[in-house]
């Protein structure tokens, strides 16, 4: 089972925390929003009683070690979600995602989340018992906002996969 944050990681910024029943509104207003659609997978049901479904099924995603979740809080405001996914079976790396509604996008947060738990996953008995050795970030080679964030956030563009989307990673410092 993936573990969450504890206590939720957060700095002067920004604070990450599973999604709650409460939050399902913004979720699905976000499953709506045309860029966020364009550069992540959201579910073809983007109704508020979808997202109460998602957000109750977070258990059973950690459980199974399908995926970590969380909200990403500025400025006491629901900005977006960063998230890890696509585990290797060996539990060492992972694939991680994230978006902003619109509202927040351009102030720097998603940098700062998705350094955040970076940083968090790649430290041994984090995530998991041996925490991941790597981080990937694969990003729409038209979407330069996101390979922004993800330089900053410390990740080396290593390449692109047979899709043309630009792979980043950021691996464990020694």
């Amino acid at each position: 089972m993936l573990r969450l944050p504890d206590p939720p990681l957060s700095n002067k910024d920004v604070s990450l925390w599973p999604w709650q029943l409460t939050d399902a509104s913004s979720l699905a207003r976000a499953w709506r929003d045309p860029l966020i659609i364009a550069n992540n997978g959201v579910p073809t049901d983007r109704s508020e009683q979808a997202a109460r479904i998602w957000i109750s099924n977070e258990v059973e995603r950690r459980r199974a070690a399908r995926a970590i979740d969380l909200v990403i809080m500025h400025a006491n405001t629901l900005a977006g979600e960063v998230g890890l996914s696509g585990f290797r079976p060996d539990g060492r790396a992972g694939l991680i995602g994230w978006w902003l509604h619109e509202d927040s996008r351009g102030k720097g947060t998603a940098f700062k989340a998705v350094d955040l738990l970076a940083e968090w996953v790649l430290t041994p008995g984090s995530l998991n018992d041996a925490g991941l050795e790597m981080v990937v970030a694969r990003c729409k080679p038209d979407n330069v906002a996101s390979h922004k964030v993800a330089e900053r956030a410390g990740f080396i563009h290593a390449g692109d996969d047979a899709d043309g989307n630009q792979i980043w990673t950021r691996k464990r410092s020694i």
